[in-house]
């Protein structure tokens, strides 16, 4: 079961998913009336908080679902499956494949920037790679670490992307050159 709760009054502002289905990960509309969430380990459904509704599913190809992430500004969320590909749907009308990776190995985070033009990436064995959120290309630097990425945050002006590692090390990047700062 899902319950969301208003952090403001502490009152349940919806309960949805009494289905006996498995969730694993969801995020929130850009508006927050609805929420996406994955159940079944590979599909996707949007809900609507104001009438506790099933939208739209989405039927995620590539095995479980890891990561989920929904744009600051546009329609569109971000998956990662256990297949290890990035996928990027429209979530306006009829939900719509836009564009995907080849595999990267196992993803362990998806982040948008704050402008939403970027997509990163973390894999289990340290890399972070950045996407247009538009079209799906790569941006043609890495940003390698030792160690299994943990968290990742760009600054509101994207200028600066953090990363901390497994190994407690701090990182912070440009993420347009790819170096150190």
């Amino acid at each position: 079961q899902v319950r969301v709760i208003h952090t403001d009054t502490g009152k349940q502002a919806s309960e949805l998913l009494s289905l006996g289905k498995q969730l694993s990960v969801g995020a929130f509309s850009r508006d927050g009336s609805e929420i996406y969430l994955s159940y079944n380990s590979d599909q996707i459904g949007r809900w609507s908080l104001e009438s506790n509704a099933l939208i739209d599913p989405i039927i995620q190809p590539g095995g479980t679902i890891s990561n989920l992430k929904h744009a600051p500004h546009e329609d569109q969320i971000a998956t990662a499956a256990s297949d290890g590909i990035l996928r990027c749907w429209r979530t306006s009308g009829s939900p719509k494949l836009l564009w995907k990776t080849k595999k990267l190995g196992q993803i362990t985070k998806i982040e948008y920037s704050n402008s939403g033009e970027w997509i990163a990436t973390a894999t289990a064995s340290g890399n972070i790679a950045l996407w247009n959120s538009s079209n799906g290309q790569k941006l043609e630097i890495d940003l390698p670490h030792d160690d299994q990425v943990f968290h990742f945050q760009f600054t509101p002006e994207d200028q600066v992307l953090m990363t901390v590692t497994a190994n407690h090390l701090i990182h912070f990047w440009n993420p347009l050159s790819g170096l150190s700062i």
